[in-house]
């Protein structure tokens, strides 16, 4: 148990400081590009974000013993797209990376997030530059800076590829019976394993992805059949991780 505790405290660690070292000596420097020649800037933080995203899962998966197994249909890495996933735990982001990272287009997929991440020292910031998309929850202030991103995003030579979680949070017993109470309110199904998503926002987006070159969406389904860390970074610190 010990051992575990440090191994998890080690990885948080390693995390941070790389994020924190990386942001500030990699790619703040770098800034200047994305004003003078913005498709080099572009091109430059993706491999920077590509080559780190590699990192968090190389961890987890040789030290802590975690099992990867992907099913169904394969994302190509040149095909902009849309993913929806449900939010099964606050880190449900991390075990993608090694779905990502399989398929060699991590540095390409863009996560919408909530907007207070951002400031989070190291990897709000090294989220930000990659471009990730930080939401207020406020639709009269999110609704134009979601178009404004995606069309920034989707005018661009690189795929585009947008991961959304439509539930807005990940699920537990408060956020499902929040969920079961709006069922009941709206005359809906409760649902047992995923809560009622928030369609506003992902109604916007599917409709502005439409007007640029995104072919295709994806729905993902992330499951954890044993450990499931539902503590979220306590279970990092802990170094209880899912043995797949």
């Amino acid at each position: 148990m010990v051992l575990k505790t440090v191994k998890g405290v080690y990885f948080a660690f390693a995390c941070f400081i790389s994020s924190w070292l990386g942001s500030c000596f990699i790619m703040l420097p770098s800034y200047l590009l994305g004003i003078f020649v913005p498709h080099v800037y572009r091109s430059y933080v993706q491999f920077m974000m590509g080559t780190w995203l590699l990192f968090p899962p190389s961890i987890y998966e040789l030290v802590f013993g975690t099992k990867i197994r992907v099913s169904g249909d394969k994302m190509r890495r040149n095909e902009s797209c849309m993913i929806i996933a449900n939010h099964r735990t606050r880190l449900d982001w991390m075990f993608l990376w090694s779905v990502t990272g399989r398929a060699r287009w991590s540095a390409l997929m863009k996560i919408i997030l909530r907007g207070d991440l951002k400031h989070v020292p190291g990897f709000g910031w090294a989220m930000q530059f990659g471009g990730f998309y930080f939401l207020s929850r406020k639709w009269a202030s999110d609704e134009q800076y979601l178009t404004d991103k995606i069309r920034y995003f989707t005018t661009a030579t690189e795929p585009h590829k947008l991961l959304i979680f439509p539930e807005g949070t990940d699920f537990d017993t408060k956020t499902k019976a929040r969920s079961d109470r709006y069922a009941d309110k709206e005359g809906l199904q409760r649902l047992e394993y995923v809560l009622h998503p928030r369609t506003t926002g992902f109604i916007h987006c599917v409709q502005e992805l439409r007007k640029g070159t995104v072919p295709a969406l994806y729905d993902m389904t992330l499951g954890y059949p044993k450990t499931l860390p539902r503590r979220g970074e306590m279970d990092i610190l802990t170094g209880t991780f899912p043995e797949e």
